[in-house]
């Protein structure tokens, strides 16, 4: 029972990475999934794309972002568990 246990909980944190990591937002998969639907639709209208480098700079400002996000975060809670 215990071991059915640890793989139902290994399971459930895996999907719900994927879910999280498909989410559209700028340095995670599903950004870059946005991009590629978004230039198939601007090819298809008027034959251009967005140029890479500033998808790349798109993607660093979400990276940033996050990190900083992520920073917040912690600090947060090493400052409820300190203070």
């Amino acid at each position: 029972d215990g071991i059915l246990n640890v793989l139902y909980l290994g399971a459930f944190i895996a999907v719900n990475l994927a879910v999280m990591n498909m989410l559209p937002l700028p340095a995670l998969d599903g950004g870059r999934v946005f991009f590629l639907l978004l230039n198939g639709l601007l090819w298809l209208i008027c034959r251009c794309k967005i140029p890479a480098q500033y998808e790349g700079y798109v993607h660093f400002g979400g990276l940033v972002l996050l990190i900083g996000l992520m920073i917040f975060v912690a600090f947060q809670d090493i400052y409820r568990i300190v203070g």
